[in-house]
């Protein structure tokens, strides 16, 4: 129960993302990681009929470091492990920690980081096709 992916924390951070989010559409981010927190949080955001819960990484968008902010017209949480920010460690900052109990390990909370200035780009514009598949498969419409 203390280990790295012993999933100490999962259901604090959930709790935490759905009060936060108040039922409006939120973006679930976490890294290609397999183990907790990343398995558990995509599964229990799957079961969450706000949360839209998706894979990120630096590497997956070429040219990120020609921008200095992200933006985002949803709120997004990236649930990572320890400081694991997946090389989008720029755009993000500490929102929660949830330590196991001797505070070895924690699973962690961040949001777009807040008043950045410079070259921007909006994370709900990149992922908009995708949320847009994730709400009607939890509709049952796809």
């Amino acid at each position: 129960v203390r280990g790295q992916t012993s999933g100490h924390g999962v259901n604090e951070a959930m709790l935490y993302m759905q009060e936060q989010s108040k039922n409006q559409p939120t973006m679930v981010l976490f890294g290609f990681n397999i183990g907790n927190p990343e398995s558990a949080i995509d599964l229990y955001s799957q079961r969450t009929p706000n949360l839209a819960p998706m894979h990120i990484d630096a590497q997956m968008f070429a040219g990120i470091n020609e921008f200095q902010c992200l933006t985002s017209q949803y709120p997004v949480y990236l649930v990572t492990r320890n400081d694991q920010r997946l090389g989008m460690d720029q755009f993000f900052s500490l929102e929660k920690s949830f330590p196991n109990p001797d505070k070895s390990y924690s699973i962690r909370i961040y949001t777009l980081k807040k008043n950045c200035v410079g070259k921007t780009t909006s994370l709900s514009d990149i992922y908009q096709g995708t949320m847009i598949k994730i709400f009607q498969m939890k509709s049952g419409i796809y």
